[in-house]
C-alpha cells in the first residue's frame, strides 16, 4: 500500500502522542470511543492507548455495523431504505455496500 509505512514510526508516534499530551487539560478527563474492530486491534496491537496521558481514556465501541452485523440485518436495512417516505439512520458505511439485487 502506498505510504503506508509513513504512518508505522515509532517517531510519527511519540511525536503525536507528545501533541496530544500538550493539548489536554491535567484537570479533565476525556473519552473517546473507536467503533471499528480494525481500530481496536491496532490501538491493542501498537499499545497506542499506553502513548496516552492518563486522563485520556478509550473506549472499545460494538464495532461497525458493516464489519459486525449479519449480512441479513444489512439486507433489511437495504430494504427499509427502499421503502417510500421512511427514513433510515446510519452509518456511513452502508453506502459501500453493494447494489441490492
Amino acid at each position: 500500500m502506498k505510504y503506508i509505512d509513513e504512518f508505522r514510526t515509532g517517531a510519527l508516534a511519540q511525536k503525536i502522542a507528545a501533541k496530544i499530551a500538550s493539548e489536554v487539560n491535567p484537570q479533565r478527563d476525556y473519552h473517546f470511543m473507536e467503533f471499528c474492530g480494525g481500530h481496536t486491534y491496532a490501538i491493542s496491537r501498537f499499545g497506542i492507548i499506553n502513548l496516552f496521558p492518563d486522563n485520556v481514556h478509550m473506549i472499545h465501541g460494538t464495532g461497525c455495523p458493516v464489519c459486525v452485523l449479519p449480512i441479513g440485518r444489512v439486507e433489511n436495512a437495504i430494504r427499509l431504505a427502499q421503502t417510500p417516505r421512511l427514513i433510515l439512520f446510519s452509518y456511513g458505511d452502508y453506502a459501500y455496500l453493494p447494489q441490492a439485487a
